[in-house]
């Protein structure tokens, strides 16, 4: 089912309360105009609209990843990157990885 715009905005604003106003991803801050509803389970592949499936992201984060159940590629350097400086801004606080260490758990990053 398709949103209207003031079912996303409505959404969004849902979000912003509980993540801020940053990409889920990259954790840049962007203007709410800005920012995209991302599916962490993509549509195509299940996934609602609901909030607890839904997440804010930079256009940038959110076309690379497509529907793809994986973070965007650059995500993964960004988190390799991080290990070796924990204090990294790039670190995402919620990163919870499976055995690959591209893959984001969406069971796992949910109510948090």
């Amino acid at each position: 089912m398709t949103m209207s715009s003031k079912q996303k905005n409505s959404l969004k604003k849902q979000l912003v309360a509980i993540f801020g106003c940053r990409c889920w991803w990259c954790r840049s801050e962007q203007s709410l105009e800005d920012l995209t509803l991302d599916h962490l389970i993509p549509k195509s592949k299940g996934g609602s609209n609901s909030s607890e499936n839904l997440r804010l992201a930079c256009r940038s984060c959110n076309q690379a990843r497509g529907n793809s159940l994986y973070p965007p590629n650059h995500f993964s350097r960004q988190v390799k990157n991080s290990t070796k400086n924990r204090s990294s801004k790039h670190c995402h606080p919620l990163h919870k990885v499976n055995k690959d260490p591209k893959f984001v758990d969406p069971k796992t990053t949910l109510g948090q």
